[in-house]
This record gives structure tokens, sequence and C-alpha cells, in this order.
């Protein structure tokens, strides 16, 4: 007959072929239907079955991942140095508000004091970034946050 490639014969023998596909899904069927007998698995509910990765890090127990949306986007979004500060000191305040024990009174001061220090010597730079059309209102809220006034 007909040589191929250094002897070997290439011909293929499609019917042969598509049989043993037929029979490998024909085992295929059976050994699924054999498991969902032996160990049924609710194939049409599979979302109760995974845990979304939203909820996977919700119930992290490293506790200063960010629990909230708010939260994960305001420490996404980059800042100057002196604002990032501030919002450090803010947030180690926010993260010791949460023991339901006795509450660390005196680290929150000295966070409190750390963030007005800051913003008492930067007021120029805290300011600088609010927009033209808003100045007049970000130096009532500056005043009110900084004075109490």
């Amino acid at each position: 007959g007909q040589k191929g490639w250094m002897g070997f014969n290439f011909r293929f023998h499609v019917p042969i072929l598509s049989r043993e596909i037929d029979n490998l899904k024909r085992v295929f069927s059976i050994v699924m239907i054999i498991l969902q007998t032996a160990a049924p698995i609710p194939l049409n509910d599979m979302e109760k079955w995974l845990i979304p990765s939203t909820n996977a890090v919700l119930y992290s127990p490293n506790t200063q991942v960010p629990r909230t949306g708010e939260v994960a986007l305001r420490k996404a979004i980059p800042a100057n140095p002196t604002m990032k500060s501030m919002q450090e000191s803010l947030e180690d305040i926010f993260y010791l508000l949460r023991f339901p024990q006795r509450k660390p009174y005196g680290t929150m001061e000295g966070e409190v004091k750390n963030a007005l220090q800051i913003a008492t010597k930067e007021q120029e730079l805290i300011l600088g970034s609010v927009p033209l059309n808003m100045k007049e209102r970000g130096s009532e809220l500056y005043n009110f946050l900084v004075d109490g006034e």
C-alpha cells in the first residue's frame, strides 16, 4: 500500500474514531450518573458551595484588611504624604475603636494629637487641593474640624 513518513502508514479511520468518541461519551455519562447517585451534589445551586472572594476577605482573620468598599477605596486612592499620614492616624483610631473590651484611649489621644498637629502645620497644603469654587466651604470645614468653630 501507501507508505508515509519514515515507513509509517498515516491512514485515519474516521468511522472507528467517531465510534470510540461515542463510547467515551457513554462511559462518561455512566460515571457521572454513578457519582451523582453515590454522593449527590446539587449542580443547580453551586454558588452555595463556593464562598465568594468578597466574603472570604470580610471574614479574614487579618484585622487590618478593609471591611467595607468605602474603606478599601479610601486606602486605594493615592494621596500626598501629608494627607496619607493624617489618614493613617485616623484609620488607626477607627481600628482601635473596634475593640469590644477596654479601649486604649491613651493611644487614641496620641493619634488625634498627631492628626491635629499635621492639620495645623499643613493648612495651605490641605486647602490647596480644594477646587476654587469650593474654597470658602473648604475653609469653613477646615476651621470647624481644627478649631471646633
